[in-house]
């Protein structure tokens, strides 16, 4: 069987009486690990679905052992009815084993000559051992040769070229005074840096869980951004060919390298059907799930300007108020509704994370006098509201990470919509003070390079990670390679890192790039 970490193992069916499943993991190396998991249940006949905890094991050999205590009961049933097996892996697709599908997969002493799906237990021990005989786990060797040669490309240029400037991920971090103000330009592409930032470490990193508020700054971001040129300029969305060129500059920015990671993950390793979905936005498994929710808001958006800019021409304030109603409403309503799927279960639709960037967008970008006259005086007493925002900073990413909240705050910092709140209070912070030490962390050059490759970034880097612990474990003999470590951060993000600054310099940029381009050479 093909090396793979195995995180969980989920069955469900039908099952005797005091059932417990046995699953037995073997790697190469000879090291085994053993859990055991309670299918009882109360009601006979009931169909029980349950798990192992995170795993997290390279298995090269999967054994599940059955056993039921039917002593003094000759009546129970003495065959299992498995619906089916799933096995949850760390980083890539999952594996589902329909019933129809195990004697495909499994080898076992209890299968009847039939075709009977059923699994009779030993007469005499009331056991039954299910035996993993075929590779069933996606197999990425030639994925992972391609892209080794694109890491080793992407080094040699880094190191080889002195003309640093002249790589387009670099050159744009330089663009600020070009397409937007210097300072603003700085500003946002930290944040996004810092959000891309939060969910590899999210993945990586000990005690971190931050997942949720990266992903809240990302898609207020992508609300906050792209209604900015509409708010600044409120007749724009009446036009026919502004709302083309638009969905035309959104699909050229995201298709091209979420294609070329499907082709490398899906197509190159033949799954075929997976691919199409994905390429298709029907489905987004793992860390991708986020790409339906964008791709859908991105076709929402010029209805949702259409509508706000109708209302902008009858009052000022009257978008804003429609955003905000919008957006309770569907917090209020609509988040049962998860029309999402992403290879395991279903997401809510998170449109409401988006509405809250366009109606941030109203208030930066809008002339209202009230807004002109908040942003003023935040601006007068940046040193002040520099210490607010990195109160809000810290606090926000300490309770949504490492440490636990105060019990009071606790239930809320739980919920996204907060997350999201306070993701966008902190854009607005950030956008509005000037020449301050928050500025400056906010703006560092680590943060914005990130930034400026961040979509690459985000969409490779469950990629990064596996290249990482694969490495690890095919070339280091690194039987259990620890998925959770500061070192595991530092090299996923390394690699992850190189491989963005590729794919968006030459992948990502030739299809959406500046009129501008870097000159060889240009400093």
């Amino acid at each position: 069987i093909t090396l793979h970490t195995v995180a969980r193992v989920i069955v469900q069916g039908k099952f005797p009486p005091d059932t417990v499943m046995h699953v037995q993991l073997h790697n190469r190396s000879g090291t085994a690990l053993s859990h055991s998991v309670d299918l009882s249940t109360d009601n006979p006949g009931e169909v029980v679905r349950d798990a192992t905890p995170r795993l997290n094991f390279p298995a090269e050999r999967v054994t599940l052992k059955f056993t039921s205590d039917r002593s003094g009961d000759s009546e129970a049933p003495s065959f299992l009815n498995i619906y089916n097996i799933h096995f949850e892996l760390a980083y890539v697709p999952d594996v589902f084993i329909g019933q129809q599908h195990l004697r495909k997969y499994f080898d076992s002493e209890g299968f009847d000559a039939g075709d009977t799906p059923f699994i009779k237990l030993h007469p005499d021990t009331g056991s039954a051992s299910l035996q993993l005989t075929k590779s069933i786990f996606p197999r990425r060797t030639f994925a992972y040769l391609v892209l080794s040669l694109v890491i080793g490309v992407a080094i040699f240029l880094l190191v080889g070229n002195s003309a640093w400037a002249s790589i387009p991920a670099f050159y744009d971090l330089s663009l600020g005074n070009k397409i937007s103000t210097t300072r603003e330009f700085d500003t946002i592409n930290g944040l996004r840096g810092l959000a891309a930032i939060f969910v590899i470490l999210s993945h990586t990193a000990p005690g971190f869980y931050g997942l949720k508020l990266g992903v809240g700054l990302l898609f207020v971001f992508s609300g906050f951004l792209l209604s900015k040129p509409f708010v600044k300029d409120p007749d724009r969305i009446f036009k026919r060919q502004n709302i083309q060129r638009y969905l035309v500059k959104r699909l050229k920015r995201i298709l091209p390298v979420y294609y070329l990671y499907i082709f490398m993950i899906y197509v190159v390793t033949f799954q075929f059907d997976t691919a199409l979905r994905h390429f298709l936005f029907i489905e987004s498994a793992g860390h991708l799930w986020p790409m339906t929710q964008i791709f859908t808001f991105y076709m929402l958006l010029p209805l949702v300007l259409l509508i706000t800019s109708l209302a902008f021409k009858l009052h000022r304030l009257l978008p804003i108020i429609l955003l905000a109603f919008a957006i309770y409403i569907w917090i209020g309503y609509f988040m049962d509704w998860r029309p999402y799927y992403n290879g395991r279960f279903s997401n809510p639709f998170f449109l409401y994370a988006f509405l809250l960037g366009v109606l941030g967008s109203y208030l930066q970008y809008d002339g209202h006098n009230a807004w002109v006259q908040i942003r003023d005086f935040i601006c007068r007493h940046s040193q002040g509201f520099a210490i607010v925002a990195g109160l809000l900073t810290v606090l926000t990413v300490a309770w949504s990470a490492p440490v636990a909240p105060p019990a009071l705050i606790k239930p809320y910092m739980a919920q996204f919509y907060v997350k999201c709140t306070l993701s966008l209070l902190i854009i607005l912070l950030a956008l509005n003070i000037k020449d301050t030490w928050y500025n400056a962390i906010v703006s560092n050059p680590l943060f914005r390079s990130v930034g400026v490759v961040g979509f690459s970034f985000y969409i490779l880097h469950g990629l990064g990670m596996q290249i990482v612990l694969n490495f690890q474990q095919q070339f280091l003999g690194i039987a259990e390679p620890l998925d959770r470590s500061w070192m595991f951060f530092l090299l996923a993000f390394m690699v992850t890192y190189v491989m963005a600054l590729i794919s968006y310099s030459y992948v990502e940029r030739p299809f959406f790039g500046y009129k501008e381009q870097p000159a060889a050479g240009q400093a």
